[in-house]
């Protein structure tokens, strides 16, 4: 269609793909006429901002336009062809447990109404078609437009705050897109299938709070059922990595009252209301959002400072007067970033000490005025200490302790018992690589690293216990993704980009 317009108009192109589905067959004059009101109204800012009006013939590269979208469509033909051999929508696997497990569970308990939901109305149109001929008479699909009479059996059926002598039973099942997923009380259902994931976690949030409303309790549980790639295909679609990434953070920022994902997560009373509802003070302020404060404070005051900052290099020294003798050197290696420091103790002792981001700042922080000194002259003693140290792993109460601890626990499974987790030993070396290399992993999965050290003691359970733990690790991550990572930073240097010396004038 996009191909027809394009020959049809001469040449021209629009995003607004509505106007396009409706034009595109007609010829050159009649769409030169919808183009001009089309651009008009855009001028009147009626339609979004960033739609225009394209002419390919203007474009630097309009054949590899065409080319493109010729491709594209080689591309979908081979996939149709390909769903088509394997019978995927005649046959679908992932229809046929769906429907076995509804029956199963309308089996074991029948008063429990189960909703199934979904992204895409396309795979709800899919599944209605597989779920018509075993509950054709139980079923009620909310796909379309909500017209008065759906809205009125969904309500009669699904809604606990409906009055008793208006509740239904026709319905025990309710398949729908997310457009109900917002809004509705469907708390006469005891159980939600997700069929899909989406991207963004908040959504399976909001379609499990159609279930769980406040002050109408209906079942003393709730069951969530999801469904997720197989471990084949969770090496290419990270839904389950990405959604419980994304929902670990929502569990530990906000609070989420239910368990979303698995049996494993760990939710906390939800402290959304909370946080909107309440001025927060200074101190309980993320050092994030102090710097963003600060640096947005600065970018109105001072802009030349921001304009200057831009066009800095690297391997920055600089020095100002502050009540110690100290050198911090902020470092970057891959993606991560190290603070050193040298404190001049006044008995010729200056050990190197890695300290935290947030113990930095009022270390370096100056005033607009504050003038810069120059170095002195064991800046470049300390300065060349810090290029050439390599931190020692030991147990030491830091900042790293967490990265400390699971590398001391990876590499004793390594030395002590690696006969006895031989399928993991690669894995495992990655894992030391990246902790040693890259400080890639998030605190949750450092926290998991850390709870399974072995020692020459460890018994058989232990041992299993360890090799569960990182086959786990391992689903979640996925054998390459330090691989991953690495290709992204590869063009990053192990380099220092600022040297601050403070300077104590007695």
């Amino acid at each position: 269609k996009i191909l027809s317009f394009i020959k049809n108009s001469g040449g021209k192109y629009i995003l607004d793909r509505a106007l396009l589905l409706k034009i595109y067959d007609n010829d050159e004059d009649e769409i030169e006429l919808y183009l001009e009101d089309f651009a008009k109204k855009l001028e009147e800012q009626e339609h979004p901002k960033n739609n225009k009006i394209y002419d390919i013939n203007k474009f630097v590269r309009a054949k590899d336009f065409v080319q493109d979208i010729n491709n594209d469509l080689r591309l979908f033909s081979e996939l149709k062809n390909r769903i088509e051999d394997l019978e995927l929508v005649k046959k679908d696997p992932k229809a046929e447990k769906l429907i076995e497990h509804i029956k199963n569970s309308l089996k074991l308990e029948a008063t429990r109404k189960i909703v199934i939901f979904t992204e895409y109305i396309d795979t709800a149109k899919h599944l209605q078609k597989y779920l018509e001929p075993f509950f054709a008479d139980s079923l009620l699909s909310f796909i379309g437009d909500m017209n008065p009479s759906m809205l009125s059996k969904l309500s009669a059926n699904f809604d606990a705050s409906v009055d008793k002598e208006k509740q239904e039973d026709q319905y025990s099942i309710l398949l729908a897109s997310d457009k109900l997923s917002e809004g509705f009380n469907l708390n006469r259902a005891g159980a939600i299938i997700n069929y899909d994931i989406p991207w963004n976690p908040t959504r399976v949030i909001q379609r499990v709070g159609r279930i769980n409303r406040i002050g109408k309790k209906v079942f003393d549980e709730l069951y969530l059922y999801n469904f997720f790639p197989t471990v084949r295909g969770a090496d290419i679609i990270k839904s389950r990595e990405i959604a419980s990434q994304k929902m670990y953070l929502i569990h530990n920022t906000l609070g989420e009252d239910s368990k979303i994902f698995g049996v494993d997560e760990v939710p906390s009373a939800s402290e959304l209301y909370k946080r909107l509802t309440t001025v927060q003070d200074e101190e309980d302020e993320s050092l994030i959002t102090s710097i963003r404060n600060t640096y947005h404070d600065i970018s109105i005051k001072y802009p030349d400072v921001i304009k200057k900052i831009g066009g800095l290099p690297t391997r920055l020294k600089t020095a100002k007067n502050y009540n110690k003798d100290q050198l911090i050197v902020l470092r970057r290696k891959g993606i991560s970033l190290f603070v050193q420091m040298i404190q001049d103790t006044g008995n010729n002792k200056s050990d190197i000490e890695t300290i935290t981001f947030s113990d930095m700042l009022p270390l370096v922080e100056c005033s607009y005025d504050t003038p810069r000194e120059n170095t002195s002259a064991r800046f470049w003693c300390n300065y060349e200490k810090i290029k050439t140290y390599k931190p020692r792993y030991k147990g030491a109460a830091t900042e790293n302790s967490l990265e400390t601890k699971a590398f001391n626990c990876m590499q004793s499974a390594l030395h002590l018992y690696a006969d006895d987790i031989a399928d993991l030993v690669p894995f495992v070396r990655i894992i030391v690589e990246d902790l040693s290399k890259y400080l890639t992993l998030s605190k949750y999965t450092l926290r998991k690293l850390s709870r399974i050290e072995l020692s020459p003691t460890s018994k058989k359970e232990d041992i299993d216990k360890f090799k569960r733990e990182i086959s786990q690790i391992r689903q979640y991550l996925g054998d390459n993704y330090l691989e991953i990572i690495k290709s992204r930073v590869n063009n990053y240097k192990k380099e220092i980009i600022v040297a601050v010396e403070n300077k104590y004038h007695g």
